[in-house]
């Protein structure tokens, strides 16, 4: 085993459109059914439930990889499995900022940030999850960069 994969394990993210990720990551960190939990390498094996939030994955430096040092997706609900150092992520979406046009992504947070600044306008109706959600498109806008 080289240096550069040493404490590493392989990531796999799908939605049901693609496969999104296929990388080798140091660590990840996922939105549970009931709060935020971490994998690393040698994680017990385990199925999870996974709740609309944002996924941080963190790079493992790998050939087969292009990540920055951490990495942030939007990622619906789904599971997740992890059995022998590979980690299967099943989201019913996910969204990657970084993989998207830089047009399309400031329209995407202008629409988010709208909806959040419309939530207590009562002629506007909006499901309590569509509001979650546009908050999460704008955390994921800070952390990945984009300026309000």
């Amino acid at each position: 085993m080289t240096a550069a994969i040493k404490g590493t394990f392989h990531c796999v993210m799908y939605t049901p459109q693609t496969k999104l990720l296929d990388c080798r990551a140091r660590s990840v960190v996922l939105p549970g059914h009931d709060g935020c939990f971490g994998i690393l390498r040698n994680h017990c094996p385990m199925i999870y439930k996974l709740e609309m939030g944002i996924a941080e994955i963190y790079d493992g430096q790998s050939q087969t990889c292009q990540l920055r040092p951490v990495e942030y997706f939007l990622i619906g609900e789904g599971f997740v499995r992890v059995n022998d150092n590979n980690l299967v992520i099943l989201a019913a979406e996910a969204v990657y900022l970084d993989g998207m046009p830089s047009d399309k992504a400031k329209a995407m947070l202008e629409n988010a940030a709208k909806m959040i600044a419309s939530r207590n306008d009562p002629s506007v109706r909006c499901h309590s999850r569509d509001i979650r959600r546009a908050g999460l498109i704008c955390r994921l806008g800070e952390l990945a960069g984009y300026k309000a």
